[in-house]
């Protein structure tokens, strides 16, 4: 016999339902990089656990920007290589017209703490 879930129960559930596809950092492991660019494809390095308990490999994220640290009048930089562990940070809105044009843009879309971003 089921009942009928509460108000509550129902709001935590929808709470936790899109947590689940809400990233802000996870650690990463470069599987390639363009130093000319930049640009980055990474592993996520933390599987995805899903409420019915099955664990599944997040995919690869593509076009990740490389930031390193950096002022008006010099930068630091080094060469990193398959393996090399990163973090990666998640945006809080798209970054797709960010990377094509740089400055300050519209997003363009209403994508948020997406793992493309």
């Amino acid at each position: 016999m089921s009942s009928t879930p509460t108000l509550e129960e129902v709001i935590s559930d929808a709470i936790e339902d899109r947590l689940l596809d809400l990233y802000t950092s996870m650690p990463g492991v470069i599987e390639t990089y363009d130093h000319t660019k930049q640009t980055a494809t990474v592993k996520c390095s933390i599987k995805r656990t899903y409420p019915d308990g099955s664990v599944v490999e997040r995919p690869m994220i593509n076009n990740v920007p490389v930031q390193f640290p950096r002022g008006k009048k010099g930068s630091i930089t080094f060469p990193l290589m398959k393996g090399d562990p990163v973090i990666l940070v998640f945006s809080m809105r798209s970054l797709d017209v960010w990377k094509s044009k740089g400055g300050v843009v519209d997003p363009a879309d209403f994508r948020k703490f997406n793992i493309t971003d």
